[in-house]
């Protein structure tokens, strides 16, 4: 079993070759145009003695790592010569630039090299994960932040070189970066990394083509990865650039080519998580933001505008924020205004999962948000354009079906005066938004559970151009047709009864009553208990 301080001598023996010596040595000797005969035997030489090195540090580290040390001190040491792994990866990856028309003679080696760093890489993070670290030592802190950089260095080393070592870096990036998010989230600060990210994926989707099922493996991957880097890492300065990508996704699957098809399959549930996963920065950002996209004469950045706006207002569902809530509805209505006649125009199912968000948000929040939305409901109903209008009547009538009976009859009272106030207008008729009120009064009024005590304390309801809209001969067939709506439970259940004699005059007074406009279920009940009695039919039914 191997103690402390022979590890050290194993990473010094290490530490003191001259592997990068040896690296620049062969640029060197491929940049000289006055090297004298063949290049090639001098830089196999060289790379041969590289593989040597690395072999002998392969030995010490499966030493190492067989062994029991989990003190954080063999992580200082481990990263001494860790960037030299680094700058290995990254001279194998840029190999055809370096090496030329010399690249084929020397391609082997130059494999095996690559493959020695990548071994030893995964023997340096199966080392690491297994150091207990000490986070009430400023120094441990500081050493593990370093390790988690060179691992993103390294991923970004191997990334034109190898997608499977690629993600060895992003796996052992991820797991401590999950080990330790409870004491680290704060500080691990993922700009870099996800710069990175969002910058390769979108490279790689806009030279992306059809059955290129490789590229879209590694898109989706990367993908996951960005989600993974954002759960347990934080963004400082980069929520731009994140918002700026999840925009160009939304847009570039609007066009609804067969490529963007295959790429909106694999890569939405990974955007709708990023929306999902932002903090109140990122939100602030996108508000920021949402003026300059509505002065956009783009129609797609709008609608991509749209759906993180939706998306915003779902995460508002689990963790409710007045304030917030009402900025971001705001900007749902200043997209829906900018976009009009491109709600109908995209192969989006967005209307219905936006009204359901806000129409949520706005429910569990107090009465207070729902005061302050009112106001754009009805400016927006008030207006000339059709989309903004009827999203804002559906998203009244959702809300309406949901609050208590007295709140449906005072907001349907609401909108009466706002309907008397109007109707003395003589354009009012002619306009549009006759249509949106009377429609909204409509459906509303069928809301209304209590009618009778909707006749009571709404007296627009006397407007005959009103009863007209919302199906209302007279004020007084309303009342009847609430004393129906209340004896209709009391007749349903008389056929099963012995002795109703004593209601006759009742249900007489109800067939003198009744009118073709009545529900046909109270017909049927009025039937069902008269055909019981003789002495209703000869009431009821008139003498030739």
């Amino acid at each position: 079993m191997m103690d402390d301080s022979t590890e050290e001598n194993f990473l010094d023996d290490f530490h003191n070759t001259d592997l990068m010596k040896k690296l620049d040595d062969v640029k060197q000797i491929i940049n000289d145009s006055n090297h004298e005969g063949s290049k090639e035997p001098s830089i196999h030489t060289l790379l041969q003695d590289c593989i040597e090195i690395l072999n002998t540090e392969k030995n010490s580290m499966e030493c190492i790592d067989g062994g029991s040390c989990t003190s954080s001190s063999i992580v200082t040491d481990l990263l001494s010569y860790e960037k030299d792994i680094i700058a290995l990866f990254k001279h194998c990856s840029e190999s055809n630039l370096i090496y030329g028309n010399l690249i084929m003679n020397i391609k082997q080696l130059l494999t095996e090299l690559f493959k020695k760093a990548s071994e030893i890489q995964i023997l340096f993070f199966s080392i690491v994960e297994k150091v207990e670290f000490d986070f009430t030592l400023k120094k441990d802190l500081s050493l593990l932040l370093r390790v988690l950089q060179y691992i993103w260095y390294g991923a970004k080393a191997v990334y034109n070189a190898s997608n499977k070592i690629m993600a060895s870096h992003w796996k052992a990036y991820i797991t401590i970066s999950k080990k330790y998010a409870a004491e680290l989230k704060d500080y691990i600060i993922n700009d870099e990394p996800i710069d990175f990210l969002c910058s390769e994926i979108k490279k790689t989707i806009l030279s992306f083509q059809f059955n290129d099922e490789s590229s879209l493996k590694l898109s989706t991957y990367m993908m996951s990865v960005l989600v993974k880097l954002c759960s347990y890492g934080r963004i400082s300065k980069s929520h731009n650039v994140v918002l700026e990508f999840i925009l160009f996704l939304n847009s570039y699957w609007l066009s609804d080519t067969q490529d963007a098809v295959a790429v909106k399959d694999r890569l939405s549930q990974f955007v709708d998580q990023l929306v999902l996963l932002s903090d109140d920065t990122f939100v602030k950002t996108f508000q920021s933001s949402s003026q300059e996209i509505i002065n956009n004469n783009s129609s797609s950045q709008k609608m991509s505008a749209m759906c993180i706006a939706m998306l915003l207002i779902k995460r508002l569902t689990k963790t409710p924020c007045d304030q917030q809530a009402h900025q971001i509805i705001c900007i749902v209505f200043d997209l829906i205004k900018s976009i009009d006649s491109v709600m109908c125009c995209y192969n989006v199912d967005i209307y219905e999962d936006l009204l359901i968000n806000v129409a949520s948000v706005i429910l569990i929040s107090d009465y207070n948000l729902f005061e302050n939305v009112e106001n754009i409901l009805i400016e927006n109903i008030l207006n000339t354009e059709y989309w903004p209008a009827l999203f804002s009547s559906d998203l009244w009538i959702i809300i309406m079906r949901y609050l208590s009976p007295d709140l449906c009859i005072l907001q349907f009272s609401k909108l009466a005066k706002l309907y008397e106030a109007l109707v003395v207008f003589p354009c009012f008729t002619q306009c549009p938004q006759h249509i949106y009120i009377e429609m909204l009064l409509k459906r509303h009024f069928s809301l209304v559970t209590n009618k009778k005590q909707l006749v009571n304390c709404c007296p627009q309801l006397k407007l005959q151009s009103l009863k007209s809209s919302i199906g209302i001969l007279h004020v007084s067939t309303l009342s009847k047709y609430n004393q129906l709506s209340e004896m209709i439970k009391i007749i349903s259940i008389l056929p099963e009864q012995t002795n109703y004699e004593h209601l006759n005059e009742e249900i007489i007074h109800l067939w003198n009553s009744i009118k073709d406009e009545y529900p046909p279920e109270y017909l049927s009940a009025l039937v069902e208990v008269s055909i019981g009695s003789e002495k209703l039919l000869k009431t009821i039914i008139p003498k030739k």
